[in-house]
């Protein structure tokens, strides 16, 4: 393969990889997004 190729080719995995990390720490991390559900529990009580 030529040298274009590795480059392409590390670029590639190293996106693929960091997306995937990152994605890992969000699910992991369990910080609190805009689709909690604390908020689902919060919004039905309030519409009663």
């Amino acid at each position: 393969m030529t040298l274009g190729g590795w480059i392409t080719f590390a670029i590639s995995v190293g996106g693929f990889t960091s997306f995937f990390v990152w994605c890992m720490y969000k699910v992991c991390a369990g910080g609190k997004g805009i689709h909690s559900h604390n908020d689902d529990e919060n919004s039905s009580e309030s519409m009663e």
